[in-house]
């Protein structure tokens, strides 16, 4: 019985991991061909408002579901987890609510501390979508608290497949029937109502069918205030470790334009240069795709490692976390660093912001191993470090964005969010166990790392100086011709500096075909 729960534990969890992928990918393709229909100040307006729908995505997604899915694991039965979630349901629609209420009312004035009043009438439309939340997040938590995960895998993808359509139809149809930029934006904004209510007409049957036809609890049942107490402040740790990211983006777009005009930028320069630096977002999200989709599958494994006190196998699977996660976001980073002329001319027609989009994408290793860092020390039950490193990451980017920006312009901008992840990357290290730290630097891990990370830079550095910057089809053809070449040397290099060990090769897909591989050269 016990291994055929774990069995149906797992094939969850990878039906979730599955769909979040798929959404990852989604959510960071589409920008590229928006980009390239509405141009740099078109995708400027877009992304000035994108972070307020990440912080719904977050609320409806991944931040608040998964509180809700531990308070409906842990009720016990299933009379008592319907009661928690129609608890859950009734304060996500009153925090819904008062989202819609704050972002609608609030438009005008949010515009102009993006200094852009034209940005109304797209947080208008965002708002709508927080009233959604009740039944998204309500529904996805109380699903997967159940074990059920393929209401909200399901629903996910959805909501991404009828958004980023609806996007691209807006870039589309704007070009064609020659609309603003402005109402381009407020069409496709409109995505994210529409994506969440095809998600909504999905999964509320289920909802209403589990729930026994009734979704908001009795008077005598309502949410008391000890409840609402801890979903408020332990609920919202939950959404922090998730929005992050959304969260510096959300700083870019109060201060960047603002940052760029005290550079000397005037108001239709700024808004382009903003546009052209936020081409680094779908990179960062792509690169974190890359670095992250490996690791996740370990998560599980540690949980279980420190629920029965198996602190030897939690060492030893938290340092192959940890040594995966490092090596993939470092060498994503900087591969898409070394490719980024090419790959920038290729994606979005010019190569104008290269060096800023090459500080930019560094962030992906950081990103990447803050979350892990985080994630193993929430596997220990240990919350309290990761929110002051968010909270300290954030502080961060709020201090040195506008100052530096001003300084340097958007490679200003994206500097601060380095030194954000930088500070939260140091908070989360000092925290974990001195057993992980010094297994994980054991042998010159360090030093081998570098040294490959050296190998790809410099090979891609020659070969791109080699290929000569052509047309939008070269750059791709670049990018293929610099990609097999510097990682050829790069894997030769890993594989001869015995990188990662034998164990955590053979984790990564195709592990056991890369080795035999590497064997027959090494021999021949």
């Amino acid at each position: 019985m016990r291994n055929a729960q774990m069995r149906e534990l797992m094939n969850g969890a990878w039906i979730l991991s599955l769909g979040g992928l798929i959404t990852k990918i989604l959510s960071a393709v589409y920008r590229i061909p928006f980009q390239n229909l509405v141009g740099d100040t078109g995708f400027y307006i877009y992304q000035q408002v994108y972070p307020i729908y990440g912080l719904g995505m977050v609320l409806a997604l991944s931040g608040l579901p998964v509180y809700v899915s531990k308070l409906v694991a842990a009720a016990g039965s299933s009379e008592a987890q319907r009661r928690v979630a129609r608890r859950c349901i009734s304060l996500l629609a009153a925090l819904g609510g008062l989202a819609f209420v704050l972002i609608f009312a609030g438009a005008r004035p949010l515009a102009l501390a993006m200094a852009d009043v034209q940005l109304t009438p797209l947080i208008r439309c965002v708002a709508f979508m927080f009233l959604l939340l009740p039944i998204l997040g309500g529904a996805r938590g109380y699903f997967q608290g159940v074990g059920n995960m393929v209401p909200t895998a399901s629903s996910q993808v959805l909501e991404q497949l009828v958004r980023v359509a609806i996007i691209i139809a807006a870039a589309v149809c704007g070009r064609y029937f020659h609309w603003s930029l402005y109402l381009t934006g407020t069409v496709a904004m409109s995505g994210a109502l529409f994506g969440g209510t095809a998600a909504a007409v999905l999964i509320f049957p289920r909802l209403q069918v589990a729930l026994a036809g009734r979704l908001l609890p009795r008077r005598a049942q309502l949410p008391t205030r000890d409840f609402v107490r801890h979903f408020l402040i332990d609920g919202g740790a939950f959404v922090l470790f998730s929005a992050l990211l959304i969260l510096l983006q959300l700083v870019d777009s109060f201060t960047v334009t603002r940052g760029l005009a005290l550079h000397g930028l005037a108001p239709a320069v700024a808004r382009a240069a903003k546009g052209v630096y936020d081409r680094g977002q779908p990179l960062v999200q792509l690169g974190l795709v890359v670095a992250t989709a490996l690791t996740q599958s370990l998560l599980p494994s540690l949980s279980r490692s420190n629920h029965y006190g198996q602190k030897t196998a939690f060492t030893r699977i938290s340092v192959m976390l940890l040594h995966l996660t490092v090596v993939f976001g470092v060498l994503a980073s900087l591969a898409l660093a070394v490719v980024m002329p090419n790959l920038n001319r290729f994606l979005f027609g010019d190569a104008q912001g290269s060096g800023v989009l090459a500080m930019y994408v560094l962030s992906v290793a950081l990103v990447a191993a803050v979350n892990a860092l985080s994630s193993l020390l929430q596997s220990q039950d240990q919350f309290r470090t990761p929110t002051v490193a968010l909270v300290l990451a954030l502080l961060t980017k709020i201090t040195f964005n506008l100052p530096l920006t001003a300084r340097w312009g958007t490679f200003g901008s994206a500097l601060a969010s380095n030194l954000a992840w930088l500070v939260a990357l140091a908070t989360v290290y000092a925290a974990i166990p001195g057993a992980i730290r010094h297994n994980f630097w054991h042998n010159g891990f360090g030093r081998r790392l570098a040294l490959t990370a050296l190998a790809l830079c410099v090979s891609g550095a020659l070969l791109g100086q080699l290929l000569p910057p052509s047309g939008r089809l070269a750059g791709l053809v670049h990018c293929l011709l610099i990609g097999l070449g510097a990682g050829a040397v790069t894997l030769l290099v890993a594989y001869q500096q015995q990188l990662l060990a034998l164990r955590e090769i053979l984790v990564i897909p195709a592990g056991r075909k890369i080795m035999k591989l590497l064997s027959q050269f090494k021999r021949g």
